[in-house]
């Protein structure tokens, strides 16, 4: 039995290789919300105001619309996999680097990286329409469209 959903180029996108990229998507979703539960407890231990606990909010949103199309124009250039690979594994450190954030900047600069590296999202969504003909993937992008228009 052939494996590959479609035929790309000289590439097979397999089935086995939806389910990373229904992660990458989700962990990107995830990235967004994140911090909201947190707000309160970095804005006491920062002593910051709300102005800028919305700015830190806002950060992470402003970063991806920025990011979004650079990782898909770099992604038409080497790859999609060299892209998610390396703004996943950016992103791991952008989380980390939140979690030992012991300055209000370190919050927001670890915020902005966590932001841009979720801009692979365009990498990923490119993907999507080629890899695979059920719509699985692209409720995650619906999902993730809605939620911002929430906020």
């Amino acid at each position: 039995m052939d494996r590959a959903l479609f035929r790309w180029g000289a590439r097979d996108i397999t089935i086995v290789a939806m389910p990373i990229l229904f992660l990458i998507v989700l962990i990107d979703l995830i990235g967004f919300g994140l911090v909201i539960p947190l707000l309160p407890f970095y804005a006491e231990r920062f002593q910051a105001s709300p102005q800028q606990v919305t700015l830190l909010l806002a950060t992470f949103s402003l970063f991806q619309m920025l990011a979004a199309p650079v990782w898909g124009r770099l992604s038409d250039r080497v790859g999609r996999r060299p892209v998610l690979m390396a703004s996943m594994s950016a992103a791991a450190l952008a989380y980390l680097w939140l979690g030992l954030a012991s300055a209000l900047w370190m919050l927001f600069a670890a915020r902005a990286l966590a932001g841009a590296c979720a801009g692979n999202i365009a990498a990923a969504h490119l993907v999507t329409p080629r890899a695979c003909h059920s719509h699985t993937i692209n409720i995650l992008f619906i999902v993730n469209e809605k939620l911002r228009d929430n906020f």
